[in-house]
C-alpha cells in the first residue's frame, strides 16, 4: 500500500513539475474582444528576467505589477523592470494567489507567505510559517493557492492549509490531493482515492461530488465555470471535457481535445469570457473550446511565436490579457490594442475599398484582399495582382474601373491580371477633369497627359505641351483649366491649359518672393471648398488680389506653424493632417489635435506619399513603409485607472549605489549631502501592453516646464543643490492613453553650514560685524581729522623734500653724465691700449727677426772690425727690447680699462702667477698666440702650453673656448 502511495506521488509530481497549472478562476470585465479582434504578442526570454525560465504560476496585483512563479523562486513585472523574489529557502514557487484584501500569498517547499514592498519599493517574501505555529510540520511543496472571502487556501498533496485571521485548520487528504480549484465561493478538489470533492468552510470538511469512477481515473487539468447554474467544466490532461452538475452529481462527457492518434497533453485552460475557453496544451497549441456550439478551434494569431515551446500554464488579467507561462520564457497577448499592422510585406502608397475588397499600391506592385466581416479581426488575405510587381504609386476607381497608376505606366486592374493602357512609363495618378466626362489629366515624372475614358476603353490622347516638371502634387483650381503644381525644390507652379487640353497657355512660378518663407518642402490641399499649401513655416493660402500667398490663421491655431504639415484632408466631420511625421486629427467641434492614437508611426511615412484611408465606425487605415496599419479612432475608457508609480529612487556617492526608502508611508525622501546623481525610476503596470509606454517628468524649482515625452522609464539628476524638491512624473502609451501622474518630494540635506541655524550665525556675525565696521569708520573718520592737520605739517616738508629732491636728480644727472664720459673714456682707452699691445708686439717680432738676420750675418763677417761693428748694433737692439717695465705698466692700464679683472682669476684660481694673468689678459683682448709670444718672450708653442695649463687651473669646461671663459669673467 504504501508503495503504491509512493508510485502515485511520484507520477503526479513528474507532472506538475512538467506542467505546473493555474486554474483558479480569474473574473474579468465582460470583453467583446475574445475572439473577434487579432490579437498582439510580446515575447519575453531569459535575457528580459534574468531567471528560471520555466514558469509555473501566475498572479496580478491591485496595481496591475505582475508575479510570476519559476523555479528560482518568483519575479515580478511592473511594466518595465524585472525583479527576482527569493524564499529563505530557495525553493522553487508553484502557487500564488491575491486575497481580498489585495495581498499577494505565495507557496513554495514547506513554507508560505506574503509578497510585500519593503521600504525601497521592492518586493520580498515574508514567511507565515512561524505566525501560524506551523514551522515543525512537513507539509511539503504547496502547490495551489486560492482566496474565498477571508479564507485563503493552500494544497500540498497530504493536506488543506486553511487560513482565516490569522488561524490555521488542517484538513487531511483522504488519500492523495492532486487537483484542487475555486469557483466563486466554492473549492473543488480532486482526491486519487475519493473523486471529486468540495470544501465545507464552515465546517472545514470535505464533503462528496463526483465519485472517481465517473472520469475513469482522468487527472484533471482544470475545473472551470460555465454559464449554466450549478454547472462545471471539467478538463483532464488527456484532453477530454466533462461537464458536471454539483446538485445532480452528473457526469457528462463533451469533447475529445486530441483524435486517438494525437500524443498530446492539456496542461491548463482558463474561462476566457462567456461561454468561451482557451486550453494550453504541451505540444505548444492554444486552442479555444466553444461551450456553447461544443466545438474546438486553433488560435492563430500566436502559433508560430512559440513554436517547441510547450504551454505550461495560463493566465488572464484584470484587463482582459493573456500571460502564455511556457517551459521556456513567457508570450504577452493582448486585444485591447487599438491598431494592427495587417500587411507589412511592402511599402504602401495608395488604398482603395471598393466591392468588399480593399487594394494596395506599393513598391511590390498591386495587392489585394477581401475585407473580413470584421475588419479588426485581421484576417485578411492579401494577393498580389498577378504577373505586376514594382513600384505602384496609386490606385484608383472611376466608375466600374480600377486603375493603377504605376512606374511602367497606367493600368487597368482586376484581380486576375491587368491591362496596360499607355506606351509612356512613370504616372503618379490621374485627376478628373471638371465638365469634362471621361477626361482626366495624367500627372507623369515628366509633365501631364490628356487621359481619355470612352466607354470600356482607356487611352492615353495626347501629352499636354509646354509643361515639363515632375506633377505628383497636383490640385484643380476653381478657374477651369487651372491647376496648381507644387515642386519639391522650385516652389509652386500654376499652370493654364487650353479648352482642348493640347498644351499649357501660362505659367506662374510661385516661390519665396511671392509670400513663402522658401520654396522647399511646399504641397497642396483642398480644404473647405478652397485651397490650402502647407510648408515648413506654416499654412498658406492665395491671395488674387494680390498674387500673393498669406498665412491661412484658421489652420495656423489649430496646426503648429513652425512644423511641416505635409497632408490635410476632411472626412465624415473631422480634419485629418501629418504634422511633422505625426498623424492627427481634428474635429469641427474641437479644435485640438489628436495624435497620441498614431505616435507608433511616427518616422515610418513615405514622406510626400502618406496615405490615410478613414473607414466606417471610426476605423482608418495608414500606408507606411512598414506596411499597412488598421485603427480604431473609439474611445474606450480604461476598466481602472492607470497611476504612474515610482518603482525606484537611489543616489550615488563615489560611484556607488544608495537605495532610498520611497515606500516608508509618506511622500518624502530624505538625501544626504554630496549626493553626486540622483536617479528615480518610474514604471504604470496597468498600462502594460504590446503598445510603447513613454514618460514626462518636471523638477519643481529647478525646470519650468514638462519635458519631451521619452521612452527611458528613469531620470537622472546631477549636483542639485540643497533643497526641497517636488518631482513629478506622468506616463501614457503609443495609443494616447494617459495615466495619472505621480509627485515625490525629495529633501537634500545640506551640510552644516548650510542649515538655518547656521545661517542665524551668520546674520548675528553680520550684525555685529556691520556694528563693529560702523564704530570702525567712525573711528576712522575722527582720526582722518586729526591726520588731515598733521599732514598739512607734512605737506611742508614735503614741499622742502621734493625741491632737495630735485637738486638731487640735477645731481645725479650730472653724475650720470660723467659716468658715461667715463664708460666712454674707457672704452677709448681699451682700444689704445690694444692698439698699443698690438703694436708693441709686431715691433717685438721685427727685432727678433733682426736679431736672426744679425746672427746670421755674424757667421758671414772675417774681420774683427765687422764683428765689432755687428756687437755693437746688437747691443742697441737689446737695449730697445720689451721689458719688464712694459709689462708693469701693462697691467695697470689693462686693470683701470678692466676693473679687478686679475682679481677675479685670483678668486677662482689662487695659484695663477703674475705671467699667467698678463697671458689672460692677452687672450681676453683677443691676442693670437704669434702676437702673445713676443710680449711674453716666449715662443708660440710655449704660448699654447701656457693656455692649456691656465684651462687647467681654470677649470674651463671641455666644450668651451678659454677666450669666451674669460670673457664671461669680464663682464661679471
Amino acid at each position: 500500500m504504501k508503495k503504491t502511495l509512493s508510485t502515485i506521488k511520484l507520477i503526479i509530481f513528474q507532472l506538475i513539475c512538467v506542467t505546473v497549472v493555474f486554474a483558479q478562476y480569474q473574473p474579468t470585465a465582460s470583453s467583446n474582444n475574445s475572439i473577434s479582434s487579432k490579437a498582439s504578442i510580446i515575447g519575453f526570454t531569459k535575457n528580459d528576467f534574468k531567471s528560471d525560465s520555466h514558469f509555473t504560476i501566475g498572479c496580478e496585483a491591485n496595481d496591475g505589477t505582475m508575479f510570476f512563479g519559476n523555479y528560482d523562486g518568483a519575479v515580478s513585472y511592473d511594466g518595465n523592470n524585472w525583479r527576482k523574489i527569493f524564499l529563505p529557502n530557495n525553493s522553487s514557487i508553484y502557487s500564488l494567489v491575491k486575497t481580498s484584501n489585495g495581498e499577494i500569498y505565495a507557496g513554495g517547499y514547506n513554507d508560505f507567505g506574503i509578497l510585500k514592498k519593503d521600504v525601497f519599493g521592492k518586493y520580498a517574501f515574508h514567511s507565515m510559517v512561524n505566525q501560524l505555529k506551523l514551522s515543525n510540520r512537513n507539509f511539503e511543496n504547496i502547490w495551489r493557492a486560492n482566496s474565498i472571502g477571508e479564507h485563503i487556501i493552500l494544497m500540498s498533496y497530504n493536506e488543506l492549509i486553511i487560513i482565516h485571521k490569522n488561524v490555521a485548520t488542517i484538513v487531511n487528504a483522504p488519500k492523495t490531493f492532486i487537483y484542487g480549484s475555486q469557483i466563486g465561493n466554492n473549492y473543488f478538489i480532486q482526491d486519487v482515492e475519493k473523486g471529486f470533492l468540495s470544501l465545507n468552510l464552515a465546517s472545514k470538511k470535505l464533503e462528496q461530488v463526483f465519485p472517481p469512477n465517473y472520469f475513469q481515473d482522468e487527472v484533471t487539468s482544470a475545473i472551470l465555470p460555465t454559464t449554466v447554474p450549478n454547472e462545471i467544466l471539467i478538463v483532464t490532461r488527456s484532453g477530454k471535457i466533462f461537464s458536471g452538475n454539483t446538485l445532480t452529481q452528473k457526469v457528462k462527457f463533451l469533447k475529445a481535445v486530441f483524435s486517438d492518434s494525437e500524443i498530446d497533453q492539456l496542461n491548463c485552460a482558463i474561462h476566457k469570457d462567456g461561454d468561451l475557453y482557451l486550453l494550453g496544451t504541451l505540444s505548444t497549441k492554444l486552442l479555444w473550446y466553444d461551450y456553447k456550439n461544443n466545438t474546438i478551434s486553433q488560435n492563430p494569431d500566436f502559433q508560430n511565436s512559440i513554436k517547441n515551446n510547450p504551454i505550461i500554464n495560463l493566465f488572464q488579467t484584470s484587463k482582459g490579457d493573456l500571460w502564455i507561462l511556457k517551459n521556456n520564457g513567457l508570450n504577452f497577448l493582448t486585444y485591447r490594442s487599438s491598431y494592427q499592422n495587417i500587411y507589412d510585406k511592402a511599402s504602401i502608397f495608395d488604398i482603395l475599398i471598393k466591392n468588399k475588397k480593399i487594394y494596395l499600391a506599393t513598391n511590390q506592385g498591386v495587392f489585394f484582399s477581401q475585407l473580413p466581416e470584421n475588419i479588426m479581426s485581421g484576417n485578411f488575405d492579401f494577393k498580389p495582382i498577378p504577373k505586376l510587381k514594382g513600384q505602384a504609386w496609386a490606385v484608383q476607381s472611376f466608375g466600374d474601373d480600377i486603375i493603377a497608376s504605376h512606374n511602367i505606366g497606367i493600368l487597368k486592374i482586376t484581380d486576375n491580371g491587368y491591362q496596360k493602357i499607355s506606351t509612356q512609363a512613370g504616372f503618379w495618378k490621374l485627376t478628373p477633369i471638371k465638365n469634362k466626362s471621361g477626361w482626366y489629366l495624367g500627372s507623369n515624372y515628366n509633365g501631364v497627359y490628356l487621359v481619355k475614358n470612352i466607354g470600356e476603353n482607356w487611352l492615353i490622347q495626347n501629352k499636354i505641351n509646354g509643361f515639363n516638371e515632375s506633377t505628383r502634387d497636383i490640385v484643380a483650381d476653381k478657374i477651369p483649366n487651372t491647376y496648381w503644381v507644387c515642386h519639391g525644390y522650385k516652389g509652386v507652379f500654376r499652370i493654364r491649359i487650353d479648352n482642348d487640353y493640347q498644351r499649357v497657355e501660362s505659367i506662374e512660378n510661385y516661390t519665396n518672393t511671392n509670400g513663402f518663407k522658401s520654396p522647399f518642402n511646399i504641397n497642396v490641399h483642398h480644404y473647405n471648398g478652397g485651397i490650402v499649401f502647407t510648408t515648413n513655416t506654416g499654412i498658406y493660402q492665395f491671395d488674387e488680389s494680390t498674387n500673393t500667398f498669406t498665412p491661412f490663421e484658421t489652420l495656423n491655431k489649430v496646426l503648429n506653424p513652425i512644423k511641416n504639415v505635409r497632408r490635410i484632408f476632411q472626412s465624415n466631420g473631422k480634419t485629418w493632417a501629418i504634422e511633422d511625421d505625426e498623424l492627427g486629427f481634428f474635429t469641427d467641434k474641437s479644435s485640438s489635435f489628436e495624435k497620441n492614437l498614431f505616435l507608433n508611426l511616427k518616422g515610418i511615412f513615405n514622406k510626400g506619399m502618406e496615405i490615410v484611408l478613414p473607414f466606417e465606425n471610426e476605423k482608418v487605415f495608414v500606408g507606411t513603409h512598414d506596411g499597412l496599419f488598421l485603427y480604431n479612432t473609439q474611445k474606450t475608457k480604461p476598466l481602472q485607472p492607470a497611476l504612474t508609480q515610482l518603482s525606484r529612487m537611489c543616489y550615488s556617492i563615489a560611484q556607488t549605489e544608495n537605495d532610498l526608502p520611497i515606500n516608508n508611508g509618506n511622500n518624502e525622501v530624505i538625501i544626504p549631502n554630496g549626493a553626486e546623481t540622483i536617479r528615480l525610476e518610474f514604471c504604470v503596470p496597468q498600462l502594460i501592453s504590446n503598445i510603447g509606454i513613454q514618460y514626462c517628468y518636471k523638477l519643481n524649482n529647478d525646470e519650468k516646464d514638462w519635458s519631451n515625452w521619452t521612452a527611458n522609464p528613469f531620470k537622472e539628476y546631477t549636483n542639485l543643490s540643497p533643497g526641497k524638491y517636488e518631482f513629478s512624473v506622468k506616463s501614457r502609451n503609443l495609443s494616447g492613453l494617459e495615466a495619472a501622474p505621480m509627485t515625490m518630494i525629495f529633501v537634500i540635506k545640506p551640510k552644516w553650514y548650510q542649515t538655518n541655524f547656521a545661517y542665524f550665525i551668520y546674520v548675528l556675525v553680520s550684525f555685529f560685524g556691520l556694528r563693529h565696521l560702523y564704530l570702525t569708520i567712525k573711528e576712522r573718520i575722527d582720526n582722518e581729522h586729526i591726520k588731515t592737520r598733521i599732514e598739512i605739517e607734512k605737506s611742508k616738508k614735503l614741499v622742502e623734500l621734493e625741491l632737495e629732491r630735485l637738486k638731487l636728480r640735477e645731481d645725479k644727472a650730472q653724475i650720470d653724465k660723467y659716468t658715461e664720459e667715463l664708460d666712454r673714456d674707457i672704452i677709448v682707452k681699451s682700444k689704445e691700449l690694444a692698439n698699443y699691445t698690438s703694436m708693441l708686439s709686431q715691433k717685438s717680432e721685427v727685432f727678433q727677426e733682426i736679431k736672426v738676420d744679425l746672427q746670421e750675418l755674424k757667421t758671414l763677417l772675417k774681420s774683427d772690425e765687422s764683428k765689432k761693428k755687428l756687437f755693437e748694433i746688437y747691443k742697441k737692439l737689446n737695449s730697445q727690447k720689451i721689458g719688464n717695465d712694459f709689462i708693469e705698466i701693462f697691467d695697470v692700464n689693462f686693470e683701470k680699462v678692466n676693473h679687478d679683472f686679475f682679481k677675479k682669476l685670483k678668486s677662482i684660481s689662487p695659484e695663477l702667477s703674475q705671467r699667467e694673468l698678463r697671458l689672460c689678459a692677452f687672450v681676453k683682448m683677443n691676442f693670437s698666440n704669434k702676437q702673445i709670444s713676443p710680449l711674453l718672450n716666449i715662443s708660440a708653442r710655449g704660448v699654447e702650453t701656457a693656455r692649456l695649463k691656465i684651462r687647467k687651473k681654470l677649470l674651463v669646461p671641455h666644450e668651451e673656448s678659454l677666450s669666451v671663459f674669460l670673457e664671461k669673467v669680464g663682464t661679471n
